[in-house]
This record gives C-alpha cells, structure tokens and sequence, in this order.
C-alpha cells in the first residue's frame, strides 16, 4: 500500500478537531478521553475540563445517569448492544446544567487490545425548533382551516382534492378522508360538477380569479355559496393548483328571501332613499301610495323643505305629518325614518302611513266636539230661557192685559190710538219671547194647519234686529191666496230663522251691497208651496256645494258654527215631507229653496174654542206671587162676571179656601215657599172637589220640571202674556162640566 505521506495519528487527530459533530470517546470505566472543539461549543466545558471526568457526571441529565450506568456495565458485562451502532435521540446536559436534545451515535473501538467507545453527538436544538415551529405553523393552518366560516378547498389541475377544511366536510355532508384524494367528479352532484368544471376552466384559461353565487345540492337539500375560487402559481408562474373559498350564504338568502316578501307583502308604504333623495327601493304599498310619482315623489309634499330639513337633522323620528299631492288631491300622511347604513352609504328607510281618513275623523270628532259644547250652550241657554221668559212674561201679561182692558175702555176717544200702540208693542214682545220658546222648547212636533205667510213673518221678526244692525237690506214678497199648510210651526220657524242668520253671517264682512229677499210662492207642483231665501254674499264654493247639508259640516270658522243647522234643517223639513235645496243664483250670492206640501201627515188637534163668552157667576181665586199679574187677571174674570179673590202667595190662597168656595182656581206656578205644583197637591188633599177646578198660569212651559208637572196633571193651562180671549177659553174650560 503506497505512503501517504500522514501520519495515522495525525491524520485521525486532524478528523476529530475538524468534525461538526461532537465526539467524545470514553474508556470502559466510562472516563472520557477525547473531548473535540464540536463538543466544547455544544456541552460548553473546555476540553482539559472534560478529560479525565466521568462522561455520566458530565453530560448525562441525572435522572437518567442511573439508567446510563446500569446499561453501560450490562452491555460490558453481557455484550448487549442496546445503543451501540445505533442512532438514538436523548436529551442531554450542558455546563451550565441547561438541557438540550441530541442524536447520539455510539461505536466501540479496539485500539491495541483495548475496549474503547466514540459518541458522535450532533445538537438537535434549531431543528427541534424548527420542527416545533413548523408544527405550531401546521396546527395553526389547520385551525384556520377548520375554525373558518366558510369551505376551503385546494385541488390540482386535474380537479383532485388535495385540501379541504371541515366546513366543506360538513357542507358536502361526507368526512374529510372522503374529499381528499378524489375528484370533484365524484364528490359533487352533476349539475353542480357541470358548474364548478366550467369556472375551473375558465381560471386555466384567464389565468384570473372567478367569483359568483352558486347555489348547490347537498344531502336534504341545497345551500346557496357565495365562491371565490383562484389560481395557485409555483415560483415559475405556472398554475399548479386551483384554490377555492365557498361562503355559506344559505340563511342570508333566505332571510333575504323573507324580507323581501315581508316589504312586498307590507300594508306599509315603505322606500330606501339615499342621500340624494333617490329611491333605492320601493314597496308595492309605497307604489299604490304615490302612483307615479316614485321618482320624484318628494316633490309632491306640500312641506318638502321641512321634510328634508330634519331628515338630514335627525336620525330618526316617528310620525312627522304633511300632505301628498297625489292626482291633483292633497292627501294626509304620516313619514317615519331611520337613518341606515347600507354597503358603506348612509340610507333613510321611510316608511308612509296614510293617515287621511284619520285626520278626517279627528276633523269630525273636533266638529263633534265644537257641536256638543254648542249643545251644551243650547241647554244652558233653554234654562236661561225659562227664567227669562217668567221674567219677561210676568211684566208683559200685565201690560198687554191692562192695555186690552184700556182700549175697550178709550174706545172711540182720543186715546184709544194710543192705547193700541202700547198694545201692538207688547204683544210684539210677547211673540219674540215665544218664539225664543218654541226655538228651545223640547216636545214632539205638533202639526196643526198654519198660514206659510205668518211663519215666516215671525220669523223676519225674530232676526229682524241681527240683519238691521248688520246693515242688511230685508225685502219680503208674499204671494197672496197660498193654502194653508199642515206644519209644525215651530219647527218650520225654526228653519227659516237658521237659513236667515247663515245669509247674515255670509255677509257679515262684505263690503258690497248686503240684501236678504224672501219670497214666497205656489211650488213645482199645485199641492206645494215654497219659501226662497235670497241673498248677495259670497255663494258657496263649488267645491262644498255637495256637503253643506252633512252633519258636522261648516264652513265657519271654529266657534262660528257646527255644521249641524242645515242638516237639521233639512231634517226637518223631509219630515213634514218637503225639500231644503241650494239653488243656483245667477249674479252670485246662494239661494236656499223650502218648498212644502200643503197637506201632509195627520193634524194634532186642538182645543176647540168656546163659540161664546162664559156665562160667569160665583167666585174665582188668581194665585200669582206678582201684585200686577194678579190683579190684571183678575180684572179679566171680573169683567166676565166673577167675584174674584186675589191671593199674593199660596198661604193666603189656603186661607181663602178654608173660608170660600170657588167655581174657578187659577194659580201661577213658578211662586216662592209653595209653588203651584205644591198648591195643587195640598189641593188634592184638602179640598179634592176644588182640584178639579183649577187652571194654572205660567211663563215656564220650556222648564222641565213645570212641563212634567203639567203633562202628569193634566190640568189646563194658560201661558203668558196672555190676553182676554185666553182667559175665556181656560174659563170656558174649566166651567165645561
């Protein structure tokens, strides 16, 4: 064998220093011998440190050292080669006492008869890492994968799955080790094969990602995906792998699917407009609502401005209300919004309430309301009435009664004109006030032939006073020779004097000339007559025309009427089976047209008066708590013949009856401490043959209490002011039997 020119030793020693492994070689009692520059770096101890010491000491951990002795004397003792020639990872220790792992390789050596073992040990500590690092990257990936909302595949080019994350185990409804290593082929249904092939083939072809929504079948039924699937390049740009991200938008489409059946389905108008007012969106109900005009629909509330001004203030707000002019017709709404982001724009979800009908009805309500308080003030005002009218008619029977006495009295002498006046005035007030009675009294209506002439008449008179001081010029025409009517009077009144005020209130403002014309006339057929009340005011609007006669209808301001005068007019006027219509009034202002027939429903009949004077003998009683009242009835009865007693209170007349007896009682009602009612039941006690005899006289027919009285009692009755002819018939009356 040639020389080399190295020394054995030398050429051995230079191996050793130079290995990147660290040696250690070890006689049999364990002792090392040999300790590298490899090993002084990875055990940290200097190799004249090392030399000479026990390797267990030195570099095993102690809880193996032990173990390390016991195998070493075994494999000495028996020749086991446990770890001799093998490859083998163990931890062991360093100088500083630190733990590391190491692969360790142990041969023995026979050198000049000696038993010798070299350890090769290389420090596994940056692979161990490496590894841990690689592991926890690995761990990290697969609970990315697995933790993800969404499948995530990544397949070859030939459709192979080589990734698949549990998501897409679970959305495909097989386990993992089912997908991975098969085709899509075989995993997918063939129309959603047919789909994922034709994307697949378009990302080889553009080299681009593909994104869509794909719906697919899946065991038990179906899931809709929203799929983002990519190219995967290797460092040369070639596309080795396609990858694929499938977000499960199953439940989003299906709450899609239910909002938008909830929207079109919505009896609520409801529209999306964005910050330029355009409308995203749009509801069935929100097209019925404003028709055509969805585009521009918020030019057509009537308070746009406003609208707009707190929209862009507020976020939201609930029930701003206006008017949408919708076909030339305002219509009540109400607008309720919320501020909304949607995909990165700030939205306004509206939402549009007709609330039309409930406006209306508020309006009715508020008319309601204006007519129960004029209600409240028509029963107030009857209480007034009677009071008035007791008042009133206390002091006018006494100047109508003297001043009839008077004028037999002055007849034929130069004061006889005078005493007419003064009667003529007084009856005049006396009507007024019967008829304020009739307006407010409560009872059924009597229907009894009347003269259409006088009724209207009574009531010129009754307004006659507003229409003057109102500047108001009133001229009458009366067609002569009109039958006679079957009517209530009061009633028919009643309507005359309501259209008589609505004309002058129509005019109340005007600066034009301000007449009133009444005029009455044969009708449209012979059995009919009619009233025309004409008048130059304003008219009434084309518009209303139709409603004037609707109950709660007015065109008056709040306070000025209730909208319940025509059409308790017309009212009463079908019921006596006549007409109240508006006329057409060339020149302007309104004519309201009455016309009634001549004979209509039964006649309520009627006292008949006695054909002549009461042949009067015996002794009356008057009953009246007013001195002139009293004594002017009286006066009638003496005039008739009568002895008469006048008592000023119900305890003289009780005095006078324990002492008289009398043919005739006539008693007022309305007195202080006994009033007539009270009278009448001591009557019935103490003298009930007098009960029959008497009469009662009162200016209090519109009190409840004095009209239940008199209906339960069933006397007679006289009411104030009352005249000498009354006076007869009650006389007459009471006498009869």
């Amino acid at each position: 064998m040639a020389d080399s020119g190295f020394r054995p030793d030398a050429l051995l020693s230079a191996v050793i220093a130079s290995s990147l492994d660290g040696i250690v070689m070890i006689d049999t009692a364990g002792k090392v011998i040999e300790f590298n520059p490899a090993a002084e770096a990875m055990f940290g101890y200097s190799r004249a440190q090392a030399m000479g010491q026990t390797i267990g000491d030195l570099i095993v951990p102690p809880q193996w050292r032990a173990a390390h002795e016991a195998g070493m004397a075994r494999y000495l003792r028996e020749g086991d080669p446990h770890v001799i020639g093998k490859r083998i990872q163990i931890e062991a220790m360093r100088a500083d006492g630190s733990l590391f792992p190491v692969e360790l390789a142990i041969a023995e050596i026979n050198a000049d008869g000696k038993r010798l073992f070299s350890a090769s040990l290389r420090d596994l500590s940056e692979q161990r890492a490496a590894q841990a690092a690689l592991a926890q990257s690995n761990a990290r990936l697969t609970a990315f994968l697995d933790y993800a909302p969404a499948a995530m595949y990544l397949k070859d080019v030939d459709g192979t799955y080589q990734v698949a994350n549990q998501f897409m185990a679970r959305a495909l409804g097989r386990p993992i080790d089912q997908i991975l290593g098969f085709p899509v082929s075989e995993i997918l249904q063939p129309s959603a094969f047919d789909q994922v092939r034709r994307s697949d083939e378009q990302i080889l072809t553009t080299g681009a990602p593909y994104v869509s929504e794909e719906r697919f079948e899946v065991p038990g039924g179906y899931r809709d995906t929203m799929a983002v699937r990519f190219p995967v390049r290797d460092s040369e740009g070639v596309i080795t792998h396609l990858g694929g991200v499938l977000i499960d938008i199953t439940e989003r489409r299906q709450a899609e699917g239910m909002l938008r059946a909830l929207s079109e389905q919505h009896p609520v108008a409801l529209v999306i407009l964005k910050h330029d007012h355009q409308a995203v969106m749009a509801n069935p109900a929100f097209h019925d609502l404003v028709g055509e005009h969805v585009p521009d629909w918020l030019d057509h509330i009537t308070d746009r401005a406003d609208l707009l001004a707190k929209m862009a203030a507020l976020p939201s707000t609930d029930g701003f209300e206006t008017r949408l002019v919708r076909d030339g017709s305002p219509l009540w709404v109400s607008v309720s919004w919320r501020r909304w982001e949607l995909n990165g724009e700030t939205v306004n979800i509206i939402a549009v309430i007709d609330i039309d009908a409930r406006k209306t009805a508020e309006a009715q309500v508020a008319r309601q309301r204006d007519a129960l308080y004029q209600a409240e003030k028509l029963t107030a005002l009857g209480s007034l009435l009677a009071g008035v009218s007791h008042e009133l008619n206390n002091p006018l029977s006494a100047v109508i009664g003297q001043s009839l006495m008077l004028e037999e009295d002055c007849e034929g002498t130069p004061h006889a004109a005078r005493v007419l006046k003064i009667r003529t005035a007084a009856e005049r007030c006396g009507r007024i006030v019967q008829t304020f009675l009739a307006m407010a009294r409560q009872k059924p209506p009597e229907r009894r032939t009347a003269t259409l002439e006088k009724i209207v008449a009574a009531a010129v008179d009754l307004a006659d006073y507003g229409i003057r001081t109102a500047s108001i010029k009133l001229t009458t025409d009366y067609a002569p020779d009109l039958p006679a009517i079957v009517a209530d009077s009061d009633q028919i009144h009643q309507v005359i004097v309501n259209l008589l005020i609505n004309a002058q209130q129509a005019m109340q403002s005007q600066e034009a000339a301000r007449e009133i014309h009444i005029r009455t006339g044969r009708g449209a057929t012979p059995n009919t007559v009619v009233v025309e009340i004409i008048d130059t005011g304003p008219g009434i609007a084309a518009d209303v025309r139709n409603r004037i006669f609707d109950p709660f209808f007015t065109t008056k301001a709040m306070g000025m009427g209730t909208g319940l005068g025509l059409s308790f007019s017309r009212g009463i006027v079908e019921a006596h089976g006549g007409s109240l219509r508006l006329a057409d009034t060339p020149g302007g202002g309104a004519t309201f047209v009455l016309e009634l027939p001549i004979d209509f429903g039964p006649v309520t009949a009627e006292q008949p008066a006695p054909t002549a004077a009461v042949t009067a003998n015996g002794r009356a009683l008057v009953i009246d708590d007013e001195t002139e009242v009293g004594e002017t009835l009286g006066e009638f009865l003496s005039r008739q013949g009568f002895t008469v007693d006048v008592a000023h209170s119900a305890a003289e007349a009780r005095a006078f009856i324990a002492e008289r007896d009398y043919r005739v009682i006539l008693s007022d009602l309305r007195m202080p401490v006994m009033d007539g009612p009270a009278f009448y039941r001591w009557l019935l006690q103490a003298r009930p043959e007098l009960a029959q005899r008497i009469g009662f006289v009162t200016g209090d027919t519109l009190g409840d209490a004095a009209a239940s009285f008199l209906g339960e009692a069933g006397r007679p009755y006289l009411e104030k002011p009352f005249t000498p002819a009354g006076v007869r018939a009650i006389v007459a009356e009471l006498t009869a039997g």
